[in-house]
């Protein structure tokens, strides 16, 4: 009773005094819940039921936030009652998701991952620069969009070098999908896509990099061509086959067609489902009717194949047989009878065997296909094995009358009969042996054996007709001498007449036997000449004196003259006559004298006698002359020899030009070698050849070389003059020049037309040289001058139409119209510098001199550009402060805005950089100074006051804060932090964390308002 009654009272006590959390006003239970631990478990549960099951979206705001749980924030996110808090949700999710101790790694790939949330991640894609880190996780998620311009947007706007490379990558695999599935008919044109990021990507790497991809897709596109127009050439070919009347090349075809259609087939995907149902269907129509021609021509194919199997069974047979033949053959021919016997029974054996397998073949049967070729050639081989088996009966009697018949050729070998000689005996018994011969022959020897006896008999025979043939030869060289003896006498040289008959009698002795023709015509001569000799002794008798008579004359007046130059001209060597013309007198004398023959007379021998002495007499004034011009010629001769001995030295050397100049100054002294003896003459000239020779074709092929060389050389500089780069021409005639100048001489007939026409090509190149000189210096002129000009415009607009930023800020109007007008001044600047970038670039492809011109207009315009940039810069920034700082006092303002007030200043949040957008939702969470989101270790622990003595020593070096021992305890953090290696924040981000730590107090409104010049320096 006791127990029931302190219940009673417990239960009226909690009705009486409910507590904050449970009350039906709002703004109690929000104010309740900073009441609430959540790190306690009781209170995270009350704090849990408040986020999603309260009936006020702003007390379910206000608990997320107090639990400020990602997982939670997903759950409220994904189905919470509010809209509302789904909406706040929303927003703090990419908060949440860019810090690593709020959300893992593993979570936040979880999120993208599971796909769940398509509306969340795709603005992730274009917010988060922690997504960026997990590159594969980005590019999963951006191509499952689906979407070309939100792809194009992330490439242009978000991808790093590396991620573009990724997704450059990506896009052609999707792009080489389409085309290897021609049925794939995704919404996104991946090629189209390529060409427009080609387009517009400024990146030269990456602009290759898509170039070769797009060249690739270009080739991949062809196949489909290429697989058509293979599989249409075999459907051809497949049905040409249809109207061949050959088995095997159908088959053979037919087989190779039919693998390569199914290579092709595999390639399919390329083609569409009516293209891939087109051509098999086309394919299986030909195939058949190939298949069709096929079995067709079987039956006739087979019969042939068979008769070729029985062709081939007798050729082998045949080929079999032949050397069972030649084997006999061998024994037909062999000198000895060893082991005949067996040898006999053994090609007995292999005959019998052939003829065997020979009938096995059944080709006379009429129930076996064969032809007539195949009967005949039958009957052939079995006429064959016959008589190579009676050959191996008679073989023994064979091989007797082959050792006859080499006995009778060696009795008879050597033995040739004259013509004459048919009647002796020995030409008896020689036709006897051959009858022998012949006899043997007949009976059966071997074919060598009778081919010997064969070469016995035309060599007989030719003996007999050349001993003939050289008797008729030599009969009519006699009857032409005795002719030309009678021809002789009948015109009266007689001394010639005589001479000729020794000859004639000579060869007419030789002759055994004489015909009677010859003989008698040899008498009629012999009497002629007997004829001569007597009148020859009449002739002789006169004229012998009288050329002894002038040879006295000539001796007598040698010998006084000889006396007078005793006396009066003692010491004269030279003779007072012409020594030439009595040595022809002394010679025309002996030959007349010779001419008169001898008498064989005492009174005959003492004139010849009486004339020697007298001719030797008149020609020895002559022998002193000659003896010294063959001294003489023996020391020309001499000259000549060390000549040859100096052309001999020149085989080694090497340089053409040297070796040229030697055998030049040893030809001239060669033709000035004087007289040399007739024979020597002619033995010297035919060495001095031989060795000239050799080194004048060393000096011709260097020329020749050398010519064709030049020639070559020519060639090239004509072609060069077809060549479309003149300047690439001109180096390589150059070139050509410098190789001319290490060729050698290429003789004197042909060096300087070969250097005229080498000029003439390289002038023409050199022309065009020049004229295109001129050419490009009119145009190099043109472009200056067109360059000076739009200078002068780009000047002229810069004067007339920028005015200086600072100067507008002094002008009325909206702040909408100043940022207007700002944003439009930013933008004509820029297309300004471009501009000039681009004036920049075609001034650096001038001449250097006119570079050198230009650069100073460059520069100073660049300047005035740059310099108003920086004022439009500087402009746009402070304008993007007041905003920042508008938003701020709007949302961080102590008690100044409810809630809907903020609601209504959201698009000026959403315009606001990522990191004060981040800094405000972080302010707003707490209201107190220690709130803490910066990446910078450095600015972790700092209050809102140290971050401003942060923020003025980054910015301003200190200058503007007052000196302190706070101020002094902020500079040696940073200062250890900057030692450490530690990242140093900019002023924006410790901006960024002043403002995350909460609602401004007036302190930090008096700083706000001394923390803008700071960023805007």
């Amino acid at each position: 009773m006791k127990r029931l009654s302190l219940g009673l009272k417990t239960m009226i006590f909690e009705k009486l005094f409910k507590k904050a959390y449970q009350s039906k006003d709002p703004q109690t239970r929000i104010e309740a819940i900073n009441t609430l631990d959540p790190n306690v478990d009781k209170d995270k549960q009350i704090l849990h039921e408040l986020a999603f099951n309260d009936s006020d979206a702003k007390v379910s705001i206000k608990a997320l936030d107090a639990l400020n749980s990602f997982t939670l924030y997903l759950k409220a996110y994904e189905n919470h009652m509010h809209a509302g808090v789904k909406v706040y949700a929303e927003r703090q999710l990419p908060l949440l998701l860019e810090s690593g101790d709020a959300v893992s790694d593993t979570l936040f790939k979880d999120l993208f991952n599971q796909g769940r949330h398509h509306v969340l991640t795709k603005a992730l894609l274009f917010s988060s620069d922690r997504l960026l880190r997990f590159e594969e996780l980005a590019l999963d998620n951006l191509f499952k969009l689906a979407n070309e311009a939100e792809l194009r947007r992330f490439y242009e706007q978000r991808a790093s070098e590396s991620l573009k490379l990724k997704i450059v990558q990506r896009l052609s695999e999707q792009a080489f999908s389409q085309i290897l599935h021609a049925n794939d008919k995704r919404n996104i044109d991946y090629e189209k896509l390529l060409r427009r990021m080609h387009k517009g990507e400024a990146s030269s790497n990456m602009r290759e990099r898509i170039e070769n991809i797009l060249s690739e897709i270009e080739s991949e596109k062809q196949k489909p061509i290429a697989i058509r127009a293979s599989a249409k050439l075999i459907n051809s070919k497949l049905l040409a086959l249809a109207d061949s009347n050959d088995y095997l090349d159908i088959d053979t075809k037919r087989n190779v067609l039919l693998k390569e259609f199914e290579q092709i087939k595999s390639q399919f995907s390329y083609l569409s489902e009516d293209e891939r149902s087109q051509i098999t269907a086309t394919y299986m129509n030909v195939k058949e009717k190939a298949e069709k021609r096929l079995s067709s021509l079987e039956a006739d194919y087979m019969g042939q194949q068979h008769l070729k199997g029985i062709s081939d069974a007798i050729a082998d047979i045949r080929e079999r047989a032949s050397t069972v033949f030649q084997q006999i053959d061998i024994l037909l021919n062999a000198d000895s009878d060893e082991q005949l016997d067996s040898q006999i029974d053994l090609l007995t054996s292999a005959i019998n065997d052939l003829h065997l397998e020979l009938n096995d073949l059944k080709l006379f049967d009429e129930a076996t296909l064969s032809t007539a070729a195949h009967k005949q050639e039958a009957k052939k081989l079995l006429a064959q094995f016959d008589d190579k088996r009676q050959a191996l009966e008679a073989l023994p009697d064979y091989i007797e009358r082959n050792k006859a018949l080499d006995a009778y050729l060696q009795e008879v070998n050597g033995v040739v009969l004259a013509e004459d000689t048919d009647d002796t005996d020995e030409a008896v018994n020689l036709d006897e042996r051959i009858a022998l011969m012949r006899a043997l022959i007949s009976d059966g020897v071997s074919e060598q054996r009778e081919a010997q006896f064969n070469t016995f008999l035309h060599s007989h025979k030719q003996a007999k007709q050349s001993a003939i043939a050289e008797k008729k030869q030599t009969e009519k060289r006699c009857m032409g001498k005795l002719s030309a003896v009678k021809r002789l006498v009948d015109q009266g040289k007689f001394k010639a007449a005589i001479g000729t008959f020794h000859a004639a009698q000579s060869i007419f002795e030789s002759l055994q036997s004489p015909s009677k023709v010859l003989t008698k015509r040899y008498e009629q001569a012999q009497k002629s000449v007997q004829d001569l000799k007597d009148w020859q002794s009449y002739i002789a008798a006169p004229r012998k004196p009288e050329i002894i008579a002038r040879l006295d004359a000539i001796v007598n007046d040698d010998i006084a003259r000889d006396k007078t130059d005793a006396k009066g001209q003692e010491g004269q060597t030279q003779a007072v006559f012409d020594v030439e013309q009595r040595a022809e007198e002394v010679k025309q004398l002996r030959h007349q004298f010779s001419s008169l023959g001898k008498l064989n007379t005492s009174e005959d021998d003492a004139l010849n006698e009486k004339f020697e002495q007298l001719i030797e007499q008149a020609f020895a004034p002559c022998r002193e002359h000659f003896k010294a011009r063959e001294k003489l010629r023996e020391n020309n001769a001499a000259t000549v020899a060390k000549l040859m001995e100096a052309l001999k030295a020149l085989e080694n050397v090497e340089d053409i030009q040297v070796l040229n100049k030697h055998v030049q100054a040893l030809t001239q002294e060669y033709r000035n070698i004087g007289e040399l003896d007739r024979n020597v003459r002619r033995t010297l000239h035919k060495d001095y050849l031989q060795a000239i020779k050799p080194l004048n074709d060393k000096i011709h092929a260097s020329y020749n070389e050398n010519m064709a060389h030049k020639e070559r050389l020519i060639k090239q500089a004509q072609k060069l003059n077809e060549l479309s780069d003149i300047q690439e021409a001109v180096e390589q005639a150059k070139a050509l020049q410098q190789t001319w100048k290490t060729i050698g001489f290429a003789g004197k007939k042909h060096d300087k037309t070969l250097w005229d026409a080498f000029r003439k090509a390289n002038d023409q190149i050199f022309n065009q040289l020049k004229q295109q000189n001129e050419e490009h210096k009119a145009a190099v002129d043109a472009q200056y001058s067109s360059l000076l000009a739009r200078l002068e415009t780009l000047q002229s607009e810069l004067d007339q139409r920028i005015e200086k930023i600072d100067e507008k800020s002094d002008k009325s109007g909206s702040d909408s119209d100043v940022d207007n007008q700002t944003q439009a001044q930013l933008s004509r600047l820029h297309q300004l510098n471009e501009s000039l970038d681009h004036l920049r670039l075609e001034a650096n492809a001038l001449p250097k001199p006119l570079i050198t011109k230009v650069s100073g207009r460059l520069k100073a315009l660049q300047t005035q550009i740059s310099e108003n940039l920086m004022l439009a810069e500087k402009a746009k920034k402070s304008e993007q402060l007041d905003t920042v700082f508008s938003v701020i006092q709007s949302m961080l303002l102590k008690n100044t805005q409810s809630s809907d007030a903020q609601d209504n200043d959201q698009a000026a949040f959403d315009n606001l950089p990522a990191k004060y957008k981040t800094a405000l939702l972080a302010a707003k969470q707490t209201a107190s100074s220690s709130s803490s989101f910066t990446n910078y270790p450095v600015l972790a622990d700092m209050d809102r006051n140290a971050l401003f003595y942060a923020l003025d020593i980054l910015a301003k070096n200190g200058e503007l804060s007052p000196d302190s021992s706070e101020k002094k305890q902020v500079q040696l953090a940073l200062m250890a932090a900057k030692l450490e290696g530690q990242n140093m924040p900019e002023p924006e981000d410790v901006f960024a964390q002043w403002i995350a730590k909460g609602p401004l107090d007036s302190k930090a409104s008096e700083q706000l308002q001394a923390i803008k010049p700071l960023l805007l320096d």
